[in-house]
């Protein structure tokens, strides 16, 4: 399972004078995404640098978004409240209870656990700018924090992830949201996510449309491509 990942890292480095860049691998080999602001040309970009070209002066770069960063903050500045609103919205109306978690076998995993420590996943180098997959990691420190809701009386974190058994694997089913000062669980399938997900890219996609440049055209057409296939 874990050799699909020994290739994958994280890097990421910024500067008060050339500004950030954060760096992550593709599963095409020697190819890696970035995500970066240009300081001086006041420009955040995305793009993909290609490793395995070597040629003196050869394009290593393919660009699928340039955009100013007035322009991005701005996109930004308004699909935060969006996102915050119809965030809100989406757990506030899938109230449930332990009896309907137990009632579909939901397996459960804290989304925080105090006994996993990052470097227990991650060899982290370069004082913290390049984070890797540690090859051998212990599936225990996962495996240990899963229990079926049906072994719970009540849950104590805030937040959980469900999973189902199906066949050898188990299958992510949504998020729960607790809040046991208030009484009140929440659950939240995993196709709703993805629902509200689409929308965000739709919100995104018609904003970059209404501001067409050269620049971002790549980004549109991924945008585009990813929406029509859903």
């Amino acid at each position: 399972m874990f050799e699909e990942f020994k290739s994958l890292f994280i890097w990421m480095s910024n500067s008060e004078e050339k500004g950030f860049l954060f760096t992550v691998p593709t599963f095409d080999e020697g190819i890696h995404l970035s995500i970066g602001f240009d300081q001086k040309r006041k420009e955040f970009n995305i793009h993909f640098t290609n490793d395995n070209i070597n040629e003196p002066g050869a394009k290593r770069r393919d660009f699928i978004l340039v955009i100013p960063s007035f322009r991005f903050f701005l996109m930004m500045y308004r699909f935060t409240d969006f996102m915050k609103v119809n965030l809100l919205n989406l757990i506030l109306r899938n109230r449930s209870n332990l009896g309907k978690l137990k009632k579909y076998n939901f397996i459960l995993m804290p989304l925080e656990n105090e006994n996993i420590e990052q470097t227990d996943i991650f060899k982290i180098t370069k004082n913290g700018r390049k984070w890797k997959p540690r090859t051998d990691i212990n599936p225990s420190i996962f495996t240990d924090n899963l229990k079926y809701a049906a072994d719970f009386k009540k849950l104590q974190k805030s937040g959980y992830i469900a999973y189902k058994l199906k066949g050898s694997h188990l299958s992510m089913q949504g998020i729960i949201f607790n809040f046991p000062e208030f009484q009140r669980m929440f659950f939240v399938p995993i196709k709703q996510y993805n629902r509200q997900g689409s929308q965000l890219l739709v919100s995104i996609y018609n904003y970059l449309n209404y501001y067409p440049t050269k620049e971002n055209l790549p980004f549109r057409e991924l945008l585009y491509k990813r929406l029509s296939n859903n």
